[in-house]
């Protein structure tokens, strides 16, 4: 993954972002009654240059029930479980990093094998890492026939679509009526996968980030990027980034829904 130099930390973005910070962008997320308190609140950038993936999933995690995850890491000692469990029934917070999952033993092996610190993560990744934590996951694709996938991943992208867990938004009007059912549920969340420099941000990649809140017009997310900032987008606009193909999987972009199997 590449390094960039150029930080936009200032009240004026590209293409009519507001940033959180502001005072407008606090007006807006008091405003809004579509939002996750949750992400909003405990929210932290990435630490790693390549961590937005596993950043985003804490972050969400967090806000459905971070002691699930911690409880399940087959590599706790006795003690560490019993100082957690002890934590959890005095109702006690805890609040999951990035690095909680990366290094958490049902996954930390799959983290080395994909090599996140090179390559950071595709959308496909940072759902089975979910899975593989006891989470539910629904992947929606941003799609429809104005992408171009090759040839030699068509069929693929097809199998996988035709299956139960992997949905299409070929609209910004599918996002957001999918958004909006999801933002508010206690037990859920969203992580966008989206292409930063379709958002203004000249020469950024790849990135994920979670969903913050929404109102009539635009979408708070919650940039992990340690170069950017969280900021409402237009719902067009993001959907936009999120309609362009990952060069690293052949596979568009697009966004996990995350939730607690109940």
């Amino acid at each position: 993954m590449a390094h960039f130099t150029t930080v936009y930390h200032g009240d004026i973005l590209p293409n009519g972002m507001v940033p959180l910070h502001t005072s407008q962008g606090q007006e807006l997320l008091q405003k809004t009654t579509k939002k996750n308190k949750i992400v909003v609140n405990d929210f932290k950038p990435q630490i790693g240059d390549t961590n937005c993936g596993p950043t985003s999933l804490a972050l969400v995690l967090n806000a459905i029930n971070s002691f699930h995850v911690k409880l399940s890491d087959p590599d706790l000692t006795d003690t560490e479980y019993e100082i957690l469990m002890e934590k959890m029934n005095d109702d006690k917070e805890l609040i999951l990093t990035e690095l909680d999952i990366i290094n958490h033993g049902k996954v930390k092996d799959y983290f080395r094998d994909i090599n996140i610190e090179k390559n950071g993560m595709t959308l496909l990744q940072l759902g089975h890492v979910a899975t593989r934590l006891g989470y539910g996951v629904n992947t929606y694709f941003a799609y429809n026939n104005s992408i171009e996938i090759s040839e030699d991943k068509k069929s693929e992208f097809n199998d996988l679509i035709s299956s139960p867990t992997f949905h299409t938004l070929e609209t910004s009007s599918d996002f957001e009526a999918l958004v909006e059912n999801r933002i508010r549920r206690p037990v859920t969340g969203v992580i966008l996968n989206y292409d930063m420099s379709k958002l203004g941000y000249t020469s950024f990649p790849g990135h994920h980030s979670p969903i913050g809140a929404l109102n009539d017009e635009m979408i708070l997310v919650m940039d992990v990027w340690k170069q950017t900032k969280p900021a409402w987008v237009d719902k067009k606009l993001l959907f936009d980034a999120m309609s362009t193909v990952d060069s690293d999987c052949g596979f568009p972009r697009g966004l996990l829904h995350i939730h607690e199997l109940l």
